[in-house]
């Protein structure tokens, strides 16, 4: 074979923008539905991490992952214009995901335009092959997770873009010798470095190139260039980042049996052959699909992988024979209609001009499906061999694999298209329409983007997508887990509790759900408290500090400490809680909520100076950081600097405006503000945060009550009143405008109030009692015996015990008391 370079890259030309515009429409009709799709898993661990929300500090994003540098400087850059706004970052990863399906298209031409595909004069028939690849690639249902995963749909996508338009540049400096084209080259390289880890195989990719498609009998000379110069100055690019400074044994140990994972690098490398066999098989037919696959690990050699490595092997030793066949074939006599070699066309002609000649490709459709079957495991190697990861099966790492399985499944369509067309030549002279493979392709191309819609329907909140990862791996503690800490999210503790006791059931040493159920433990505790139970609280809180100690015996965790810390603290051991918040900063040294809790302990301990001080570095570093200004209005608030601390309180409100705790903290301090005051002059502060935060039930309802202590009830009403417009579900805003409202319709507002507040509660003592009393007394009222009696009957299980209004309620419930049957009048103040 003579040696010749790839042919120069034509510009785009009109089809070539015809075919991206059909990429951007089959995607936008995929994934138009995802822009509503919340933040899902690690979404909220990376997007919300204060460290990741200041895109000029570098250094600082650069150490929440040294690898992934340059994708989560463009999630802060997004979360300073977007915030939680979750449609903006769909929008990036659609655009990322629409240029990777580009790169494919144009990966696949030029492939077709390289000296070994120029040499087959049945080239043109292949010209289908890079736009239905892409079609495939852009719309398969396994691409989902990549996409609609934000946090994932910006590293892969990312990733993939880098190593695609590396290779794309690679060949552009090979046809002409552009230095322009090789930095862009070492750009995608470095660029890649700060994207994710699976840019580490790109030499190896541009080596795979080199040798199969544009050396020719020099290839295994001119194969060694790009690993020459490419993979040294990677290899130190890698070598700056994660070597450690014990040294590159100590790093490597840590690599291959990482101290956090149960099991290491030999189990994985015995586990991942299944996994790879999955892979392929869910790209073949897309179903089974879950955020979380049931994988066991492989601790052992056993007949489950001894079949699963035996099926690898079947796969590769195909790669390598249709290899070894295209080279056999391409030595043969080309056919009398072929191009000659030496003057290829500049531009293929039509596949409907092509005079067909029986199989005369197939070096070239061989040299392609070998290609495929190499490209998907050199570039899933790193993800799935030896290096053991925390979950050996996720459906994004299959993101840049699919790209060679699709180069390899429309070759082989073509393939299969020539050898139908040989057939039927030989059993009848009738000849197969050269638009079969093309049309078979499109229909499937059509079943995998409806495939991908329904999909992404899952993906549209955490209890379907947790749902089904439960149902798809029911022996999996981790799915249950994650859809506890959903529901303990929406306030649904109990919900929660069970779903990490069935966790637990499955998985007696799972730290994360033992440390989760002692968090679980202080916030029953924290609501029980606010209904006046004491001693329950007081019990929940022991039982956090138990089970929270239970799971730092399985795992020394930073989180657990906090957890511990938090229920001490709240058992007012401050002393114990100080030492666990301690422990905590000193296992994860970068994150500041152990800080921020350790000044908590120091305004409870009566040091606020203390607290102030702890929390200046945090919010040195990130000035809206919105706990650590709610810590630090407490603090100040303290010292007796009032108005510093309700600013701090609003800034905190204005970063976060779902922040119910400093909403309630500002509320509380302006209404005090205004009793404290005479003649109300504290009054307009309160009605200017009212005005600031419209969203806030709380700020509103100190605002009616202070307006209806100084007199103005009817301003308290229109304030109730239009409130009510814009926060429909608040039973409390309800409750407040039956105070000021007449007997009849009184009594109408503080059923539906009874109602809102039914819904929202998840227990009996979970329900607002006074919500509960004045409804009774007023069915009492109107002559509703039994349903002032089934009021007082809720009232008595929600009051606390020192509530003085109890016995009165339980005397009327007893048949043998004599409670007074006209009750007690309603509180008339909201």
């Amino acid at each position: 074979m003579t040696d010749r370079a790839p042919q120069p890259t034509d510009p785009l030309d009109g089809r070539d923008a015809l075919a991206i515009a059909g990429l951007a429409f089959i995607i936008l009709f995929i994934y138009a539905g995802s822009f509503d799709v919340p933040f899902h898993y690690d979404d909220e661990v990376v997007i919300l991490d204060p460290r990741l929300q200041d895109p000029t500090d570098i250094a600082t994003v650069s150490a929440f992952n040294r690898f992934r540098t340059i994708a989560n400087l463009s999630l802060a850059l997004q979360w300073r214009f977007a915030g939680t706004l979750t449609w903006p970052y769909h929008l990036v990863n659609l655009l990322l995901h629409l240029g990777a399906a580009s790169l494919v298209f144009l990966l696949g031409r030029e492939l077709l335009r390289t000296p070994f595909a120029l040499r087959h004069p049945a080239r043109g028939t292949l010209r289908w092959m890079p736009v239905l690849g892409a079609f495939l690639f852009a719309a398969h249902p396994l691409q989902t997770q990549a996409v609609t995963y934000i946090v994932q749909g910006r590293y892969v996508p990312s990733a993939t873009i880098c190593y695609l338009g590396g290779l794309l540049l690679y060949l552009r400096w090979r046809a002409t010798g552009s230095r322009l084209a090789f930095a862009g080259t070492s750009a995608a390289l470095v660029l890649g470095l700060g994207c994710k880890e699976i840019i580490v195989s790109l030499p190896a990719a541009l080596l795979l190139v080199e040798l199969l498609f544009v050396g020719g009998r020099s290839g295994w000379r001119r194969a060694a260039l790009p690993a020459a110069i490419f993979a040294p100055f990677l290899l130190a690019g890698i070598a700056v980042r994660y070597i450690r400074s014990d040294g590159v044994g100590a790093t490597m140990s840590a690599v291959l049996a990482p101290p956090a994972l149960p099991f290491d690098g030999l189990d994985y490398l015995r586990t991942s052959p299944g996994v790879l066999l999955d892979y392929l098989g869910m790209l073949l037919l897309p179903r089974g699909q879950s955020l979380i696959h049931d994988v066991p690990v492989r601790r052992a050699v056993d007949a489950g992988v001894v079949l699963s490595t035996a099926g690898v092997v079947a796969v590769l030793l195909v790669a390598a024979l249709l290899l070894v066949l295209s080279r056999r074939w391409s030595h043969r006599p080309e056919p009398e209609d072929a191009t000659p070699a030496s003057s290829p066309p500049s531009e293929p002609p039509s596949v409907l001009a092509i005079p067909i000649t029986p199989l005369g490709d197939r070096p070239l459709i061989a040299r392609l499906v070998s290609f495929g079957i190499f490209w998907f495991f050199l570039t899933i190697a790193l993800e799935s061999s030896f290096i053991p990861l925390l979950d050996p099966m996720v459906e994004h790492r299959v993101y840049l694999p699919s790209v060679g399985f699709f180069i390899a499944f429309v070759a082989t369509i073509a393939a299969l298209e020539r050898l139908a067309e040989a057939i039927a030549g030989r059993l009848g002279g009738r000849r197969v329409s050269p638009l079969l493979g093309p049309v078979a392709l499109a229909i499937l191309i059509a079943l995998h983007a409806a495939l991908a819609v329904r999909r992404n329907e899952v993906w549209g909140s955490w209890r379907t997508l947790w749902l089904e990862s439960v149902r798809a791996g029911p022996r999996l503690a981790k799915p249950l887990h994650n859809l506890g800490t959903g529901y303990e999210r929406e306030g649904q503790l109990e919900a929660a509790m069970a779903c990490y006791d069935r966790a637990l059931a499955i998985h007696p040493r799972y730290g994360s759900a033992w440390a989760n159920r002692s968090w679980l433990q202080t916030r029953l505790a924290r609501r029980a408290r606010r209904h006046g139970h004491e001693a329950r609280a007081r019990a929940l809180l022991g039982r956090a500090v138990r089970e929270a100690r239970r799971a730092l015996a399985i795992e020394d965790a930073a989180t657990t400490w906090n957890f511990l810390g938090l229920a001490l603290l709240d058992l007012g051991e401050t002393a114990a809680a100080t030492e666990a918040f301690r422990q905590a900063a000193t296992e994860s040294p970068g994150w500041d909520l152990p800080a921020i809790h350790l000044a908590m302990a120091a305004t409870r301990a009566g040091d606020p100076a203390a607290a102030l001080a702890r929390l200046d570095p945090i919010l040195a570093a990130t000035p809206n950081h919105p706990y650590a200004l709610l810590q630090q209005a407490r603090a100040l608030r303290a010292l007796g600097r009032t108005d510093e601390a309700n600013a701090a309180l609003a800034e905190a409100i204005d970063r976060r405006p779902d922040f119910a705790e400093a909403r309630a903290d500002l509320a509380a301090a302006l209404g005090a503000g205004v009793r404290g005051s005479e003649r109300g002059e504290g009054l307009e502060p309160l009605r200017a945060a009212a005005a600031r935060f419209p969203g806030s039930p709380e700020l509103t309802l100190a605002l009616a009550r202070a307006l209806a202590d100084s007199g103005r009830g009817d301003e308290a009403r229109a304030t109730l009143e239009a409130a009510r417009t814009r926060l429909p579900l608040e039973p409390g805003i309800l409750h407040a405008l039956a105070g000021l409202a007449p007997p009849d319709a009184s009594l109408v507002l503080l059923e539906r109030a009874a109602v809102l507040d039914r819904l929202r509660a998840r227990r009996p003592d979970e329900r607002d009692a006074d919500i509960l009393h004045d409804l009774a007394a007023a069915r009492r009222r109107a002559g509703d015996r039994p349903g002032a009696l089934e009021a007082d009957r809720a009232f008595v299980e929600a009051a606390p015990d020192a509530d003085p209004r109890r016995p009165a309620a339980a005397a009327r419930l007893d048949p043998r008391g004599v409670g007074d049957p006209g009750g007690d009048p309603p509180d008339r103040s909201p």
